[in-house]
């Protein structure tokens, strides 16, 4: 049996890292309704808004870029899909968080992220997915990407819903507070869209 030396393990572990962000670069770049920067530049202003320590605006900022990783191994064809989706094609997409932290499991630099990346489709209410979370049980960094991955997605659009207004995704944000968003991160993000 070979054993691999340190500082080989380690700049194979930097490498696949690497990977994975123009990896994630690649998605946005092929599908234009994956808006991975954006959802990294709003979960960032959220975190320092929120006087995050500088490490874990970091991280949630990595999240943000790695958020929807997982979608790499989702076939093009149901990602590219401009009608509704069946009940097979929706139940695969929901498993994307779960793709990506598994996708992301061989970096060890990048475990920090891993939950933040699996969470960021559950709900404040607990009805979201993968492991239907409720309020402060949903790791703080996939309740702020939550918030920042549906605000970008809502003045993106998508391939099956147009892009609405900055003013109409924030009564979105505000109808939904408290049961698919945090509360005080909608407060957060309506007060950083103020100022622009």
């Amino acid at each position: 049996m070979t054993v691999i030396a340190g500082p080989v393990v380690q700049t194979l572990q930097e490498n696949y890292s690497k990977a994975l962000f123009r990896l994630a670069d690649s998605i946005d770049q092929c599908d234009k309704t994956t808006h991975s920067q954006n959802t990294a530049l709003w979960a960032k202003r959220i975190a320092e808004t929120m006087r995050l320590a500088d490490d874990e605006v970091v991280d949630i900022s990595l999240a943000g870029r790695l958020h929807d990783i997982g979608k790499s191994v989702i076939s093009r064809e149901v990602l590219s899909r401009t009608g509704p989706l069946t009940t097979d094609e929706w139940a695969i997409i929901r498993r994307h968080p779960e793709l990506g932290a598994t996708l992301m499991k061989p970096s060890l630099s990048l475990s920090p992220i891993i939950p933040m990346v699996l969470a960021h489709h559950e709900r404040f209410d607990g009805t979201g997915y993968p492991n239907r979370l409720a309020g402060q049980d949903i790791p703080l960094g996939g309740r702020i990407l939550a918030v920042a991955d549906s605000f970008s997605s809502m003045i993106n659009g998508r391939n099956y819903r147009p892009a609405i207004s900055i003013q109409s995704a924030q009564s979105e944000l505000v109808r939904c507070s408290g049961s698919q968003f945090d509360p005080e991160i909608v407060k957060i993000i309506i007060q950083l869209l103020r100022r622009f």
